[in-house]
């Protein structure tokens, strides 16, 4: 299915039958989960903003937001083992698991940047 036909369909709240959907599995990189702030699937604010399964939770909402207000790291990671918590109890998403890349480089290379999806500038011969 393209990217725009799924969007379409994910937000559609019709039954199975008529065109709506039950479930979606997807995969996210590192960085588009990467805190609580952007994570796409970690919300809890309904349809209206337009979040996939429209999940609603003002908690996990209003943690969201206390974390986006954090001014000290303490107080970031203090709201994060909440928002964590919050997430177990609504049941905005569920993760599947975990994947890595097998990736391997010639000897004779440097200035490789590790991660997913890899990106081959900075990369010199030795």
């Amino acid at each position: 299915m393209d990217t725009s036909s799924w969007f379409q369909r994910l937000l559609k709240k019709d039954p199975v039958d008529h065109g709506g959907w039950s479930c979606v599995i997807t995969w996210w990189e590192g960085n588009d989960v990467l805190n609580p702030g952007i994570h796409p699937w970690l919300r809890g604010n309904g349809i209206a903003g337009r979040g996939a399964g429209w999940p609603t939770s003002p908690r996990l909402e209003e943690l969201r937001d206390a974390w986006l207000d954090a001014t000290v790291l303490p107080m970031e990671k203090q709201i994060a083992a909440e928002i964590q918590v919050q997430a177990l109890r609504d049941v905005t998403f569920i993760p599947l698991g975990l994947t890595y890349s097998q990736t391997a480089y010639r000897s004779d290379l440097t200035g490789v940047v590790t991660g997913f999806p890899p990106v081959f500038w900075n990369v010199r011969r030795v």
